[in-house]
């Protein structure tokens, strides 16, 4: 199997992005995990109201859509959720333990 840019890019935006970040981001979210220790749902309008306030830099061309809303996110905006939002917006709501865990994915 040969390398490709296109094939690794594609990789990366399915796996990576609408996988993992996803999912992540749905388990934080979802109400049927609302006795779980990661469980954020209850932040939904702190974090939304925190996504009203980004200005994104000019190189995003799509603003920032509300947590409530992420069924509907393009992989860009997944892609701009893990590195430019999430660790800002998720930093003393989501437990320390599961924070940093995340963060080691956003540096990756």
């Amino acid at each position: 199997v040969r390398y490709s840019p296109r094939i690794a890019s594609r990789l990366h935006m399915h796996s990576v992005l609408i996988g993992v970040v996803s999912s992540f981001t749905n388990l934080w979210f979802d109400s049927s995990n609302s006795k779980q220790q990661w469980y954020i749902g209850k932040y939904n309008v702190v974090v939304d109201e925190r996504i009203k306030n980004i200005r994104p830099p000019d190189r995003i061309s799509r603003i920032p859509r509300p947590i409530s809303e992420r069924c509907h996110w393009k992989a860009s905006e997944f892609r701009n959720w893990l590195l430019y939002y999430s660790p800002v917006l998720l930093f003393g709501i989501l437990p320390n333990a599961y924070y940093n865990h995340y963060i080691l994915l956003v540096s990756a």
